[in-house]
């Protein structure tokens, strides 16, 4: 065999695991703008009622109306279902309205953040703090000393509901966690980092000793309670019927010399959540019907009436179906779904905790993980063999770079799950497809901004061509 035919033959062969996305000539004022949008969503969008708030702006400024079950839709309809202003369904009538084959893309919209108590405020040698109960999967330690901002809405005795949200513009205040200083931190750094520093201790501090009054001169409670009442006319009973989270303060930023990053909180998982609706307005011709799926709850396991596990998304759609007097065990089988979630990202500083060759990498495009799950793949959603062939055949017709892999990690090292088996378990074929993250679940999330111009054109590709 001749060295041109050995070059050849090794081509046809091998992956090419050196293929990096590149922005398209022609493409690059559509490339900036897309990241300059995307920096503002997440920058704007930090909590799960936040981003459903946001999408439903955007899609009825499109024409979308919510779902109502007196009306006839078609070809072309557009309609939307809430469910608790932390989750929705999103739905474009196709052409198939006769002989329904859903394109779904399913993501989720909460992150890891700080939920405040119940009886959140409290007093420590005249300061005043405000305790909190971490939300899903964190190094405790990295919320430490960090600026946080307070989010989120307060339901008062007399029906009105209040939104909250400071720290966020550049004249607000801020809170933070304190952390002991390095010379008394000697106990302290011997430990190990889960017990570094405990769940209790994520008290954030939010008053000193100051006020006007000589009478609540020491009265670091008061000064927190009167000045949300000032500010909101809330009171601490207000506060149990209240929905509030700690998030990083940061705002979303390009990292590198390069500019080959975004960095930002929350890129798990609204980093999809952007792509899909994105794609959603950019695939021009309706074959399929498309739906968009925003779950809450992922990052603790999908459970509540908002996760991914209820019965929101089933009932949903079978009221949709009926108007065309189809049932969703009819048309699920027939349907496609991507789950639209990260994969963790191979990162060189950690080496020893990746299985190269099966990881996803930065900068290489959409990450499409065949399975997730822990160990022998429990908890998790398998695609079919089949499902992966349609998939990249159709990616590739379209000259989108992508990468597949499966689980997150070593075996028996790392693990996790999305959203994919619970559209799974309602028998509609399920493939995870996102992009690659660092320090996933930070407080400060790292992207490629060519990774999601890549997803943007695969999700487009995923409602238009398959």
């Amino acid at each position: 065999m001749t060295e041109k035919n050995l070059k050849e033959l090794k081509k046809k062969l091998f992956i090419d695991r050196k293929k990096y996305v590149r922005v398209p000539v022609g493409s690059e004022t559509r490339y900036e703008d897309l990241i300059k949008e995307y920096i503002k969503f997440i920058g704007e969008a930090k909590t799960e009622r936040e981003t459903i708030e946001k999408i439903l702006k955007t899609i009825t400024n499109n024409g979308f109306e919510e779902f109502q079950k007196d009306k006839k839709y078609s070809s072309g309809s557009k309609l939307y279902f809430v469910n608790g202003n932390k989750s929705m369904i999103v739905v474009l009538v196709g052409d198939d309205f006769e002989n329904f084959n859903l394109r779904i893309i399913a993501s989720h919209v909460d992150s890891p953040h700080l939920d405040l108590k119940l009886n959140p405020v409290d007093e420590k040698s005249g300061f005043g703090y405000l305790k909190t109960h971490y939300y899903g999967g964190i190094k405790k330690y990295q919320w430490l000393t960090i600026p946080l901002a307070l989010h989120g809405v307060v339901c008062r005795k007399d029906g009105t509901e209040i939104k909250i949200n400071i720290g966020e513009k550049s004249e607000d205040i801020c809170f933070c966690i304190s952390d002991l200083l390095p010379h008394l931190a000697r106990e302290q750094m011997n430990k190990t980092v889960t017990k570094f520093i405990d769940g209790e201790s994520l008290t954030v501090l939010s008053s000193g000793a100051q006020s006007n009054s000589e009478e609540y001169q020491m009265d670091a409670k008061f000064n927190i309670l009167s000045a949300i009442y000032d500010k909101f006319g809330i009171t601490e009973h207000d506060l149990q019927c209240a929905e509030l989270q700690f998030v990083p303060n940061f705002k979303p930023q390009i990292v590198g010399f390069d500019k080959f990053g975004i960095g930002g909180y929350g890129q798990d998982d609204r980093v999809c959540a952007f792509a899909s609706l994105k794609a959603l307005s950019l695939a021009k011709e309706i074959n399929h019907t498309r739906v968009l799926y925003f779950a809450d709850k992922e990052e603790t396991g999908s459970d509540g009436t908002t996760g991914a596990r209820s019965s929101f998304f089933r009932d949903s759609m079978a009221k949709f179906l009926n108007q065309f007097k189809a049932t969703c065990d009819e048309v699920f089988p027939k349907s496609i779904c991507l789950s639209g979630d990260v994969d963790a990202a191979f990162d060189p500083m950690y080496p020893e905790f990746y299985d190269k060759l099966n990881s996803a990498h930065l900068g290489q495009g959409v990450a499409i993980t065949k399975y997730t799950g822990y160990g022998g793949k429990f908890g998790g959603s398998d695609a079919s063999a089949e499902l992966v062939s349609l998939i990249t055949k159709k990616f590739s017709n379209s000259n989108i770079i992508y990468q597949v892999t499966g689980g997150l990690g070593k075996v028996d090292t790392g693990g996790g799950g999305t959203v994919a088996k619970y559209l799974a378990n309602l028998n509609i074929p399920t493939i995870d497809v996102g992009v690659p993250v660092l320090s996933m679940h930070s407080p400060f999330e790292i992207t490629s901004g060519l990774d999601l111009f890549e997803l943007v054109r695969a999700y487009t590709c995923f409602y238009t061509n398959i």
